[in-house]
Parts: structure tokens; sequence; C-alpha cells
């Protein structure tokens, strides 16, 4: 449990979503400004993410129109 927050360069948005069924690609600068962490599981975050190219499919448009 805890809480992080910090900035990553060049993060490989496909490697990330890997375990996912969405489509999510491209390089990007994530800034994560607060995060909790509980029991390993993440709770909350509030950040950005900006690339500038990639790839974001419509199913993770939608999932997180319907859950945020």
């Amino acid at each position: 449990s805890g809480e992080i927050a910090g900035r990553f360069r060049d993060v490989d948005l496909e490697q990330v979503m890997a375990p996912f069924p969405h489509k999510l690609s491209g390089i990007a600068d994530v800034t994560v400004s607060h995060s909790r962490f509980t029991n390993g599981r993440l709770e909350e975050i509030a950040g950005s993410l900006h690339s500038s190219g990639g790839v974001i499919s419509r199913s993770l448009l939608n999932s997180a129109s319907a859950s945020l």
C-alpha cells in the first residue's frame, strides 16, 4: 500500500497495454500527479498523458467513457 507521483518519459504504450484487450500504441510522456495503491491494487490516479502519435481503439474510448 502507498502513494506515488512522478513523471515517466518515453513510455511505450503498447507494452503497458499488452495484458489488456484494448489497443493503445505510441510513445508518451506520462505525469502522475497523485496515485494510491492498496494491497497492490491501484485505487486512485490523477495525471496526464501526452503523445504526438499512435493509435487508440474505439473499445478503449468507449470503456473509458463509461467508467470515468
